[in-house]
């Protein structure tokens, strides 16, 4: 079964008749994007620890765990300057706020009411609810937002952690090859060999 394209909205977001499928594609994604900015999170804590094994510290771990961990790492670092560090901490910031946006977004409970929707949510042990109004072209932003992290986050550990970007994926790729048979290994292997030869010619 092929994959089909998305669904593209059927209104203009910022006018008056925006459909709740308009608002539900604007929500796919920020789920898309935030789960994105997730990964690119355990790619940084990963680079930070210096080592493949890193990806074993970050796996499964929440966002705020990843975003306070690697700014402990990265000011406990000896080849990251202090200037870099702040970059980093402006930039854990934005992504800690754009990740609190998409849990309001994702975990509260959408109301229409006459001047466009409300978001409402509750708190822990208290019964009193908050009304949030949002615009589609908030949704919209904080998917642009949740992008723009992810992009930083990249140029960042390319710039300060050359080397390390891809530690999680090596760890990755290791682990499938040892869960393959010897005969298995040796045909991958060769094919890998075949291609890049195929591409040098």
């Amino acid at each position: 079964m092929g994959i089909e394209d998305p669904v593209e909205p059927s209104h203009d977001l910022a006018g008056p008749h925006a459909s709740p499928q308009d608002r539900s594609y604007l929500l796919g994604q920020v789920v898309s994007e935030a789960s994105e900015l997730e990964y690119h999170l355990r790619g940084l804590c990963s680079a930070l620890v210096a080592s493949k094994y890193g990806a074993v510290i970050s796996a499964g771990q929440a966002a705020s765990w990843l975003i306070d961990t690697s700014l402990a790492l990265a000011r406990a670092h000896d080849d990251i300057e202090d200037y870099a560090y702040e970059e980093l901490r402006e930039l854990m910031a934005r992504c800690r706020d754009a990740l609190r946006m998409r849990n309001l977004l994702v975990h509260g409970t959408w109301l229409y009411g006459p001047e466009g929707y409300l978001v409402s949510t509750s708190r822990l042990r208290n019964f009193e609810e908050g009304l949030h109004p949002i615009s589609l072209d908030d949704i919209e932003d904080l998917a642009t937002e949740l992008r723009w992290c992810q992009h930083h986050i990249h140029e960042w550990i390319h710039e300060w952690l050359p080397g390390h970007e891809g530690n999680e994926v090596q760890l990755r790729w290791e682990t499938y090859l040892r869960s393959l048979t010897p005969e298995e290994r040796e045909e991958l292997l060769a094919r890998r060999k075949a291609d890049e030869l195929d591409r040098a010619d």
